[in-house]
């Protein structure tokens, strides 16, 4: 997988083969209990001996939480030293315990998954209003796409959730969720969906194929965020970036390391440039980058270049505005000649140029101003001379 525009990088030094030969370690992975946990314990088990095969002089021992803050607790309490936590839990463990994003899931190759509101199709709910009244089956208080986006998506419609359903309940995994819609037992559940399709999710992968068939998401939320890299760099924490995001042209910048192509690279061949770079001044680096906060591919993306106090590249998000982008962006610089800013988009063959006067959007308020975005757009901000 190739590195497109936005990753955070982390280095880690491994300790060697032969130190590790001799000092073996036990390495504790907990697992979130997103399903049934002895199912998720097969599953981790067989991850943990595949890690043992590839390090020598490690032995991984896998558990499954009970629940989601659980898992974060074990993570805060040091009982763990590597964590699978769904999007939310690894906010409260990133607070709560200095966590880092070593890995994220990939979803079917993409870098996002959805929450769905999920229906029987025999139910007669074809649409959000027809969810009134009725009675639904959250996940956990600390899930993504379980309750926190679902409940986002409800919100950002002017519903209040606890008056809108005749019932709440907590179903605890998404398995327990799509079991319970399926026998009747509550109208409707908020899981996790691997596309807007409707063609794979929650439902498609703890029922059998006619279960399945019987069931239907009716709302999505907006795509969960997907890939982070983290990483430290061994006996050497003032050279560890906690979040690095490649800039619009392709290059980062880290300590020691002013300036470097990322862009079109594997994550092996960018470590092995990196690798060269720091032997100036570290002894035998040992280099691995892990991709994330991935922001898709070029045609995706809203490009921010000039005098952004953060000029980036952004995942395209429906209903997207320059407003979210400056955002995103945190602003103009002290130099810059926002009023005479230009989005530059290109559909089909044609290309155009739109004016937008960012000063007057960002300081006066002039709402005017808030240009909605496409996917492809450049946002060009120019230098003031005076």
């Amino acid at each position: 997988m190739k590195i497109l525009r936005a990753l955070t990088v982390l280095l880690i030094a491994a300790a060697s083969t032969a130190h590790a030969a001799e000092n073996c370690r036990a390495v504790n992975m907990g697992f979130n209990p997103a399903q049934d946990s002895a199912a998720v314990l097969v599953s981790g088990s067989a991850i943990a001996r595949y890690l043992e095969t590839r390090i020598r002089g490690v032995q991984i021992k896998t558990t499954v939480a009970q629940d989601y803050q659980a898992l974060v607790e074990a993570t805060r309490s040091g009982k763990l030293d590597f964590a699978w936590l769904s999007p939310v839990s690894y906010v409260q463990a990133h607070d709560q315990a200095r966590a880092q994003v070593l890995l994220k899931s990939v979803r079917n190759g993409g870098p996002y998954y959805w929450a769905a509101f999920v229906v029987r199709k025999d139910s007669g709910i074809k649409n959000l209003n027809d969810m009134r009244g009725k009675t639904i089956a959250w996940i956990d208080p600390n899930s993504a796409a379980g309750y926190t986006f679902p409940r986002a998506t409800l919100v950002a419609k002017g519903i209040n959730p606890d008056t809108f359903f005749s019932k709440q309940t907590f179903a605890g995994k998404h398995d327990a969720a799509v079991l319970a819609l399926a026998n009747g037992s509550v109208d409707v559940i908020a899981t996790f969906s691997n596309n807007t399709q409707g063609t794979s999710g929650s439902w498609t992968q703890y029922l059998s194929a006619d279960k399945a068939a019987a069931l239907m998401p009716v709302v999505y939320s907006k795509p969960i965020p997907g890939d982070t890299l983290s990483v430290f760099v061994y006996q050497a924490p003032q050279l560890s970036v906690p979040s690095l995001p490649v800039r619009p042209d392709g290059r980062i910048s880290m300590p020691l390391i002013p300036d470097i192509n990322a862009a079109g690279k594997t994550p092996t061949a960018l470590a092995k440039d990196i690798e060269a770079r720091l032997k100036e001044y570290v002894k035998q680096p040992n280099v691995s980058v892990i991709v994330s906060n991935f922001v898709g591919p070029l045609d995706r993306q809203i490009r921010v270049i000039g005098e952004a106090t953060e000029p980036l590249a952004i995942p395209y998000r429906d209903g997207m505005t320059v407003l979210d982008v400056m955002i995103q962006t945190k602003g103009l610089t002290r130099f810059a000649a926002g009023n005479s800013a230009t989005i530059a988009r290109t559909t089909g063959n044609q290309r155009r140029t739109i004016r937008v006067r960012l000063s007057d959007l960002l300081r006066d308020g002039d709402i005017d101003q808030n240009v909605a975005m496409m996917p492809g757009d450049t946002l060009i901000i120019p230098q003031s001379w005076f």
